[in-house]
């Protein structure tokens, strides 16, 4: 009787902390009037030390305060890295758990929930054929967004294989 191939197992989703600086530029622009412009090294680094902290209203991701919501992801995505949980769907429903009892206003939860959902989240992955470069795969705009009020630290979701 043949055995059954091995299969490389699922891809499971993993928590990181990151510094906003070492993300990848934003490249190509986002068509968005509001984050059409790049923002070079000089000014990366000045919102670090002089961060912006009025909101905008001209889209959904300037209208968030992303150094609460960024904070309250990193103490979360902390909180469960801690635990260990190594299944998708207790990973999931335990960082929503401990959303909702943060006691966020709807917009701000909502904020959270984006940074640490495995289908929203910022996920960073290598290019085709570059095992050097890393590219953000989704959540460019609020990654633009968190740099240009001076976050410092974000939660990015890598998917790996599991450990054995």
């Amino acid at each position: 009787m043949p055995s059954e191939p091995a299969y490389p197992p699922e891809e499971q989703p993993r928590y990181k902390l990151r510094w906003l600086l070492t993300m990848p530029r934003t490249d190509p622009p986002i068509a968005r009037d509001c984050m059409t412009a790049r923002l070079p090294w000089p000014t990366r680094l000045a919102r670090q030390i002089a961060p912006h902290t009025r909101l905008q209203d001209c889209c959904w991701p300037h209208g968030i305060d992303w150094r609460q919501a960024s904070a309250a992801a990193f103490a979360i995505a902390r909180q469960v890295n801690r635990e260990h949980i190594t299944d998708e769907d207790e990973l999931a429903e335990r960082a929503f758990d401990l959303i909702r009892a943060v006691g966020l206003p709807e917009q701000q939860q909502e904020a959270v929930e984006t940074l640490l959902s495995h289908a929203d989240g910022i996920t960073l992955d290598h290019l085709a054929g570059d095992r050097w470069r890393l590219s953000c795969m989704n959540g460019r705009k609020r990654t633009h967004a968190m740099l240009e009020v001076g976050v410092h630290r974000t939660v990015v979701i890598r998917w790996r294989a599991p450990r054995r």
